[in-house]
């Protein structure tokens, strides 16, 4: 990681890219992880709500991925990612995680059981109904249809990478990078314009 260099302005700490507010992070500088948090934290909220269907559960998911950010940013290692997949995968993972404990909490209930396995098995479904994520599904469906099939299957399905390369019959790598390229146009098709809140 870069060297840590100290933050004295709000000016100076916006210009700042992610990779070097990460390294400022690892450094328990404030200015660093507050900038961050105005980045990434609609946007972060957006994604997870799309996997677990609630928003309180989607707050408190976020509030997790960024407390992960603020102990474990000297865990990220640019040269192997970019800030926004390793946030994106940390968001995913949690979600998911998220997912499995309503499921667990809710198996008494067999109309609620229904609904918590479907959140990952049919989320482009609903995504369509759900007239509160319009702006997402839209950027979504203006991706490149290989990339938006990683996408679904990677994310919203829950796949790994080698489980999505053998259900869409492509190599690993072409996962991979159609899911980077994929992840970096919906971040800049979403970041054009202001999301509100729910």
């Amino acid at each position: 990681m870069q060297s840590h260099c100290k933050i004295e302005t709000d000016n100076e700490i916006t210009h700042l890219s992610d990779t070097q507010l990460i390294t400022e992070i690892s450094e328990k500088e404030e200015l660093a992880f507050i900038e961050i948090y105005s980045r990434y934290n609609k946007y972060l909220l957006n994604f997870v709500y799309l996997i677990v269907k609630d928003r309180g559960e989607s707050e408190e998911v976020v509030q997790e991925v960024f407390f992960q950010i603020w102990n474990k940013a000297d865990k990220y290692n640019p040269k192997l990612a970019s800030f926004s997949t390793w946030v994106m995968t940390i968001a995913r993972n949690k979600a998911l995680d998220k997912l499995r404990r309503l499921r667990y909490k809710q198996k008494t209930s067999d109309i609620e059981q229904q609904k918590v396995e479907s959140a990952s098995e049919n989320s482009n479904v609903l995504i369509l109904q759900d007239r509160k994520n319009q702006l997402i599904r839209k950027a979504i469906n203006k991706l490149p249809q290989k990339q938006k099939s990683v996408i679904n299957v990677v994310y919203f399905e829950g796949f790994t990478h080698t489980e999505a390369a053998m259900k869409l019959n492509v190599p690993v790598g072409t996962v991979k990078t159609r899911l980077r390229l994929g992840i970096i146009k919906l971040r800049n098709l979403i970041q054009k314009k202001t999301i509100d809140s729910y």
